[in-house]
């Protein structure tokens, strides 16, 4: 599994404005959110372990993170990440594409 980052990542006004160290730590975040499949949804307990109250505040103010029911939402994750919908089916799919190649054989 992979993350899709744009090249202008680190030169978008939002990222300038929180520093690269805080960017990477919003990439780490992006990637826990795929790993566990939630669209771009951070939980609280998730927040807490990967930022810290003010590096959270810092992307709230920056647009990069909003207030969720759930905890945090990476703004415009969808946009850029494969939703938990479309993993599932690229992954249905390799499966009967594997099972189609081992019967052939």
């Amino acid at each position: 599994m992979y993350i899709s980052v744009e090249v202008n990542f680190f030169d978008h006004p939002k990222t300038i404005e929180v520093g690269e160290r805080l960017a990477f730590r919003h990439l780490r975040a992006i990637a826990w959110c795929h790993k566990n499949k939630t669209d771009g949804i951070v939980t609280t307990a998730a927040a807490r372990r990967l930022l810290t109250s003010r590096s959270l505040g810092q992307l709230v103010a920056a647009g990069l993170w909003e207030a969720h029911e759930e905890g945090w939402y990476i703004h415009d994750y969808l946009c850029h990440q494969q939703s938990r919908a479309d993993i599932a089916r690229v992954s249905a799919a390799g499966r009967k594409a594997s099972a189609i190649s081992h019967a052939n054989r």
